[in-house]
Formats: structure tokens, C-alpha cells, sequence
């Protein structure tokens, strides 16, 4: 089927009705509500993109045994025909989120353990929905969107890799990968692999490694910045992969040393 696409209006109302309509989410079943009358009408299919929404149904809420990157990896292969252009569309991601396939994902992914009703309303549209932090909404929040554009920024990137691979190598990257995606050294493949590449040769030479763990002051984030202030994208973009990896790597070696 066509991949969904809310009307404006609906995002806004709904969003600004998650708290009386909880129960909808807690339930598993959101075709209830946008059945409503108001709602029908508010609904659009794209031209663009299609999708098999019951392939979703494997998406599993379980971290404990690293099942993130499986998701990735299933969002990957079923929204495979969406382009960037769509993907960063926050009615797209909000119309899917909505879809019963993947409702009680969501729920129990990141809603169902918090106690209070507010902390669940507020769950409910930081994941369902992409107003969060203005892009990182769709990126890192939104809990359809986020694992989109890691799958697609590794696959993309990482081409000397099978997709799934490159999916696994970057969304077990944890704290880097966020930053990486917040930033634009992650448009640029030569740039992205090069990091990719010294991330692994850390962890090869040093398994038990802290330096890419943490978020305030851990010292990858000072790599990161050294990166971009040393070169920039314009003169990195012309670089071959293997130079970059080298500079990268000291820069990576003085960052650690101080």
C-alpha cells in the first residue's frame, strides 16, 4: 500500500490530544480514532512510496538482546523506497507511527514502563509524533524516523559494506552515532567511512576503550569537533577515504592523549 501521509491539521490535533486520547495508544489500536469523522478526510497516500505495512510486525521493544539494530535493519528493507526528501517530512513519520502495526511497539517500547500519565503523554509525542528538537525530532526521536535515517545514513555511506552489515557497524556505535547524525560530516561518505573506519580501529586495538562512551565531555565529541575545524567539508569532500582515515586517526591519538 501507499505510504501515509497525515494532513497538517490532523498532526496538530492529535498531538494537542494525546493526553484524552491515551487510551487509544495504550490499547494498541489507533484505526478507532482516525476513523472518526473529522479525522477521515485528513488522511493522504503518497504518490511516491509504498509499503507492506504487516512486514512492520516484527518490530520488537526488547533491547536486551540488541534487537535496535534489527529493527533497524527491518525499517531499512521496508521503507527502502522512501527518499530523503520524504523521510524528512514529519507527517510521514507521524501517519506511520499511527499505524496499528506498530502501536504497541512504540508503547512498550518507550511508554509503557513510565508510571505517571503525564510522563506517558509526553513519551507519546516524542515517539509517535516529530516536534521534539526540531529535526532530531525526526532523527533521533520519532520512533519509526530515527531508525530510518541510521539505516539509511550507514547504508549509504558505508557502500563497501552489505547494507545490513553497515547497519549493524553504525547503530551499535551508541552516543557516537547520535552525535554523528546531528552533524553534517555524516552527508559526506568519505568523511562518514573514515570515522567509521578509526571507530573500529579503536575498539580493535583497544576492546575495553572509553573513549567513544559518554556525552558531556567525552572525549569523542572533542574529536569530532577537531575534525570538523581542521578540515571542513568542502576540503575533506575531495579527500580519498584512506588519507582522511590517517588524519582522522591522529587527530583521534592527540585528542586522547590530552
Amino acid at each position: 500500500m501507499n505510504v501515509p501521509i497525515f494532513k497538517r491539521d490532523l498532526v496538530y490535533t492529535l498531538f494537542k490530544g494525546v493526553d484524552q486520547n491515551l487510551d487509544y495508544y495504550r490499547s494498541g489500536n489507533l484505526s478507532e480514532l482516525l476513523s472518526k469523522p473529522e479525522f477521515k478526510t485528513q488522511v493522504v497516500a503518497s504518490k511516491k512510496a509504498t509499503y507492506e505495512p504487516t512486514n512492520l510486525l516484527s518490530l520488537k521493544a526488547d533491547l536486551k538482546t540488541g534487537k535496535d539494530v534489527e529493527n533497524a535493519i527491518i525499517v531499512h528493507r521496508e521503507l527502502h523506497r522512501l527518499t530523503p526528501a520524504l523521510a524528512a517530512d514529519d507527517r510521514i513519520w507521524t501517519a506511520l507511527c499511527h499505524q496499528d502495526e506498530v502501536v504497541k511497539f512504540i508503547w512498550d517500547r518507550w511508554v509503557k514502563r513510565k508510571r505517571k500519565r503525564s510522563d506517558q503523554v509526553d513519551q507519546v509525542r516524542k515517539h509517535f509524533f516529530c516536534s521534539h528538537h526540531g529535526y532530531r525530532g525526526i532523527t533521533r526521536y520519532n520512533a519509526l524516523g530515527s531508525l530510518w535515517w541510521m539505516s539509511y545514513v550507514a547504508a549509504k555511506n558505508l557502500g563497501d559494506m552489505p547494507a545490513d552489515e553497515a547497519i549493524k557497524t553504525f547503530v551499535e556505535m551508541s552516543d557516537l552515532r547520535s552525535n554523528l547524525l546531528d552533524r553534517s560530516l555524516s552527508r559526506v561518505p568519505n568523511v562518514f567511512a573514515a570515522i567509521i573506519s578509526c571507530y573500529q580501529r579503536k575498539l580493535a586495538d583497544d576492546p575495553e576503550t572509553n573513549f567513544f562512551k559518554g556525552r558531556t565531555g567525552a572525549p569523542y565529541r572533542e574529536w569530532l569537533s577537531q575534525i570538523n575545524s581542521v578540515g571542513g567539508l568542502l576540503y575533506f569532500a575531495v579527500m580519498e577515504k584512506e588519507e582522511l582515515e590517517e588524519r582522522f586517526w591522529n587527530l583521534l591519538t592527540s585528542v586522547e592523549q590530552r
